[in-house]
């Protein structure tokens, strides 16, 4: 029987060859490494996916899986949305999961414990002399970062392959993988059904407004802006504020100062400068890539915590929907603009853009009491 909730590896009965059934084979089909698979789910952690997520695997085989002889064995994960080319720790319920050391990011084992992203493809290699146990259900779960582009519900496959590294000579199995909308994963109880796996919400401004604070004058105006995204800003990211009727655009450049998070930023991710373009646009710049915080909304499973945790020990509740949070940090701008001949009027409507983020209005605020609104110090 599966038992799908525990922390511990859950050693099973042995499944007879003659009982693997899988993708339509008969009765008395003898079970190999590749074609042994008889448990292949997969999950996301959080229902409605942004800049990161977490995926969780479960696998069982019918047979040890192992590299010997030179006959190298991978298992790869593809049909994901594409999350670039980098390398991932594998996280385990278990600190003695034999994962850790029987998978590696590379081909020779000698990146044990993490797996290759290619894009939409997550591989790992099977090192030499390490076995991943058969009849026993293992679960990893690893952190990717989403793109920008919205993905609903892919087909997602995993692919078992042995290959001779002198002949080239071997075997591969597919198969469609089970989307765990059920949350039967280890790390969350069964409650509300989640997304598939690889579900990913489009780029947006979660926050985008634009007021005056009290530095207006005939001649000027002084403005705050914030801004909250749920995916990274890039470098070199144009973001784009439209609508501004009625203010001098000869000041070609609007001087900036910021804070993010409530505090004064000096780490110049965004160019100290504003520009102009045309009558009633205002642009502005990233400068280095504005990288993601996730936000803890409960208790994490605590072996998600582990070496740095799934989302820096900052994923959200255990009972429930386990949802990733996560943001870029809270920015709030200061800067002054000169008033043109005519004034501005109360139906202003400004649009907030970039490229792959998804545009909004902007939320003009409440005007502020007169002296208790201030700009980023």
């Amino acid at each position: 029987v599966f038992n799908d909730g525990d922390e511990a590896a859950v050693t099973t009965t042995p499944v007879p060859p003659e009982t693997v059934f899988d993708e339509g084979r008969k009765p008395l089909f003898t079970a190999t490494m590749a074609g042994g698979m008889v448990r292949y789910n997969i999950g996301q952690l959080s229902p409605a996916s942004t800049g990161a997520n977490g995926i969780c695997v479960t696998l069982q085989t019918a047979v040890d899986l192992k590299t010997e002889n030179g006959r190298v064995t991978s298992l790869q994960i593809e049909g994901l949305p594409s999350y670039g080319d980098l390398t991932v720790p594998i996280l385990t319920p278990s600190a003695a999961s034999p994962l850790l050391t029987a998978l590696s990011a590379k081909l020779d084992g000698s990146s044990p414990g993490r797996l290759s992203v290619e894009g939409g493809k997550i591989t790992g290699y099977l090192v030499s002399g390490r076995n991943v146990n058969a009849s026993t259900n293992h679960t990893m779960c690893f952190k990717v970062f989403n793109p920008l582009d919205e993905f609903t519900c892919p087909t997602v496959r995993l692919k078992v392959s042995t290959s001779s590294s002198s002949s080239g000579e071997g075997e591969e199995a597919s198969y469609t993988m089970v989307q765990d909308v059920e949350r039967k994963l280890r790390g969350y109880e069964l409650s509300e059904r989640a997304a598939c796996a690889g579900t990913v919400t489009r780029a947006r401004f979660a926050k985008a407004t634009f007021r005056s604070w009290g530095n207006v004058t005939d001649s000027q105006t002084g403005v705050i802006m914030e801004l909250l995204a749920n995916n990274q800003l890039k470098s070199n990211l144009v973001i784009t504020v439209s609508g501004l009727r009625g203010y001098a655009t000869e000041q070609s450049k609007v001087a900036l100062t910021y804070s993010a998070n409530g505090e004064v930023d000096t780490s110049s991710v965004f160019k100290d400068t504003a520009e102009w373009s045309g009558s009633d646009t205002l642009l502005f710049t990233v400068a280095k890539t504005v990288e993601l915080v996730v936000r803890r909304d409960a208790e994490s499973p605590p072996w998600l915590e582990a070496a740095g945790g799934l989302t820096s020990g900052d994923a959200a509740r255990r009972n429930g929907i386990l949802a990733v949070e996560t943001f870029t940090p809270f920015f709030e701008f200061a800067f002054t603009l000169w008033n043109g001949d005519k004034p501005q009027k109360d139906d202003m409507q400004l649009t907030i853009s970039a490229e792959g983020y998804a545009s909004r209005t902007m939320d003009m605020g409440r005007p502020a009491k007169e002296g208790t609104d201030t700009p980023p110090a």
